[in-house]
């Protein structure tokens, strides 16, 4: 069983997360052990085995990109170790990696700032190329094919960490 099946919701990138948060309590209430002290042990098992598939489905379902990563694997987009990213992409984030590295040598505060910004810019960009796609997504209706620019903007998204990481570790001067 599925994270949305087990709640008993729609496959989808956005959601409501108020909804999904009372699901959660809800389920959480009716399988919580004090309630089934009379029951007998393979229910009380049962039980336990459901109250942490709701607590592993309520972590992954209530993060957006954890969310995001959750379907693309459940749809077979998002495979380990196929995980290369656009080289146009990787052409416009060396000159941001280039100003990073410089930093390290020289630091500047005014080009730290502008490092944060230039990420900020392509993280918002990138999320804009595919929130129609997010936003309309109807999960009996889109193939493989059409998930290929989420898998792309999420792994942009993991490569933007690692990058604010990097500029993190500047926060200290």
């Amino acid at each position: 069983m599925d994270y949305f099946e087990f709640y008993n919701i729609p496959v989808q990138f956005y959601l409501d997360e108020q909804q999904l948060k009372k699901l959660f309590f809800t389920k959480s209430k009716s399988l919580h052990p004090d309630l089934h002290v009379q029951a007998d042990q393979a229910t009380q098992e049962r039980n336990l085995l459901l109250s942490s598939l709701n607590t592993e489905a309520y972590k992954v379902l209530s993060d957006f990109y954890s969310r995001m990563e959750y379907i693309l694997k459940m749809k077979g987009v998002l495979l380990e170790g196929h995980s290369e990213l656009p080289k146009s992409f990787l052409m416009e984030m060396m000159e941001l990696n280039e100003k990073i590295m410089d930093l390290q040598f020289d630091f500047s505060p005014e080009i730290l700032d502008q490092c944060r910004k230039e990420l900020h810019d392509f993280e918002t960009k990138a999320l804009e190329e595919v929130h129609h796609l997010l936003e309309n997504y109807k999960d009996e209706k889109v193939s493989k094919e059409d998930l290929e620019p989420v898998k792309i903007f999420y792994l942009k998204h993991k490569y933007f960490l690692r990058i604010q990481k990097s500029l993190s570790t500047f926060a200290a001067h």
